[in-house]
């Protein structure tokens, strides 16, 4: 786990994003939603938890907008060297990662990851709760019901940190690595 705080230009920036992802595709099915968030809400969370990860490891948040069924093929953020991550974010404090399906194979065949962001008690501070692989996830997800149909999922304490995906950490443990 850990925690990245935005600014509030950065909150801005991501709820704007959110609210223009929303209005572009137009009518959000929610059966899933059981926190009683509004799609444009969900929206806007969705765009903040991006934010947040592009913030920690250094990238852009991608502003595309993408007609409904025509969306981003799970990619949100492209990392340095090529790894896609597809983020999740929760107005929760914590909890799961959850998936409607399994990844898809073309996902277990390149770099692809799901990263996990959760609100703190603070609205400017989000808790990284971690990362995953997908070939990771669909090998150790569970199945469970939360109410609104049964869903593939991880619980936080299963994922593996965010620093794993940081580059600058990654050269610096190569670089002790190599001094050994």
């Amino acid at each position: 786990m850990a925690l990245i705080e935005l600014s509030l230009e950065e909150l801005e920036v991501a709820r704007k994003i959110g609210e223009a992802r929303h209005d572009h595709k137009g009518i959000w099915p929610m059966d899933w939603n059981h926190d009683g968030n509004t799609p444009v809400g969900v929206a806007i969370e969705g765009a903040i938890g991006e934010m947040a990860y592009a913030k920690y490891w250094g990238v852009k948040i991608d502003e595309h907008l993408f007609s409904r069924g025509q969306g981003d093929g799970g990619t949100d953020l492209v990392l340095p060297k090529g790894e896609t991550v597809d983020v999740k974010a929760s107005s929760k404090l914590s909890g799961h990662l959850i998936l409607n399906e399994l990844p898809p194979a073309i996902y277990l065949k390149q770099p692809h990851y799901y990263a996990l962001c959760f609100n703190t008690k603070s609205e400017a501070i989000f808790n990284l709760a971690g990362i995953v692989s997908a070939a990771k996830f669909s090998n150790l997800a569970h199945i469970k019901d939360f109410g609104f149909g049964q869903r593939y999922v991880m619980h936080q304490s299963e994922l593996d940190p965010p620093e794993w995906l940081r580059h600058d950490e990654i050269v610096v443990h190569q670089l002790r690595f190599q001094l050994d």
